[in-house]
């Protein structure tokens, strides 16, 4: 919605949605993606895993050689992609979620006061420090997710994404063709 708005603002055409007055009819939440073997190795299943694991796992100069279920083909450095929050609105929820988290707040909730708390910027610095792949969207991501753990093994995605992964419903590119992948064993 403010996307269409500042493209009529351009166009000297009055605001097409009135933000003030909107209300959110739907939401879509935010999970962090990984292989099913990736997720297994970090105790998935008993705990859940969520942004601090991943912090650690990077933090971690072993990396993936600090757990012995870790695979030698994925490498020692974790990797983490997500979507260029200039572009995407699922980056945008991203990084709305690190402020939540970094503040202690519900999103609704953090005032401007929040978000440039030096303690909740240094959380965000550091979270996008770890980010190896900054994709332009979603399909770019998804079309990275097919090609295997070498690109990534945490993807931060809308979990309705997930859903059309194990299903095989979701098209992504191969050899430059939109194609409709097999079904992927993944987490979230």
């Amino acid at each position: 919605m403010i996307k269409v708005n500042a493209e009529l603002q351009k166009k000297d055409i009055q605001p097409a949605v009135d933000l003030d007055a909107a209300k959110s009819i739907a939401v879509t939440y935010i999970g962090i993606v990984t292989y099913r073997d990736m997720a297994g190795c970090l105790g998935w299943l008993e705990k859940d895993i969520g942004f601090e694991e991943i912090i650690a796992l990077r933090a971690d100069s072993r990396g993936w050689e600090a757990y012995n279920c870790a695979s030698a083909e994925w490498g020692s450095k974790p990797l983490v992609a997500f979507t260029d929050p200039k572009e995407s609105s699922t980056g945008k929820s991203v990084l709305l979620a690190l402020y939540a988290i970094a503040s202690g707040k519900k999103p609704e909730d953090m005032q401007v006061a929040d978000i440039t708390d030096p303690d909740v910027v240094d959380y965000v610095k550091n979270f996008q420090s770890l980010i190896d792949h900054c994709m332009v969207g979603t399909n770019a991501m998804l079309t990275k997710v097919h090609q295997g753990p070498r690109f990534g093994h945490f993807f931060l995605m809308p979990e309705d994404n997930l859903i059309h992964i194990k299903e095989g419903s979701v098209r992504v590119y191969v050899g430059g063709k939109k194609v409709r992948p097999l079904p992927l064993m993944l987490s979230l």
